[in-house]
C-alpha cells in the first residue's frame, strides 16, 4: 500500500463511506500525500482515538483499496479485517 492509497481510500470515506466509519473520523479534515510512504493527515480539531482508529484491525478493512461494497467479501483478509 503506497500513500496514495491511502489518500484515496480516505477520500473515499469521506466522500460517501459507511456511516459508522465516517464517524470513526469525523475530525479528519484533509489527508495528503507527502511521499510515498508518507501522508499527512489534518484535523478540524483535537482527537485523542484519531490513531487509535487509524491502526483499528476494524478500521483497516474500511480503508483499503480492495474493499470496496461488492468485493468486501472476497478482500476481508486482504485487507485486514476480521
Amino acid at each position: 500500500m503506497t500513500a496514495d492509497d491511502v489518500v484515496a481510500s480516505f477520500r473515499r470515506l469521506l466522500q460517501g463511506g459507511l456511516p459508522y466509519a465516517k464517524d470513526r473520523f469525523k475530525h479528519l479534515d484533509t489527508s495528503t500525500k507527502v511521499n510515498d510512504r508518507t501522508v499527512r493527515f489534518k484535523l478540524k480539531q483535537p482527537d485523542a482515538g484519531f490513531l487509535l482508529n487509524l491502526g483499528s484491525r476494524r478500521s483497516s478493512g474500511e480503508l483499503g483499496p480492495s474493499c470496496y461494497p461488492s468485493e468486501r467479501a472476497q478482500a476481508r483478509f486482504a485487507c485486514g479485517s476480521r
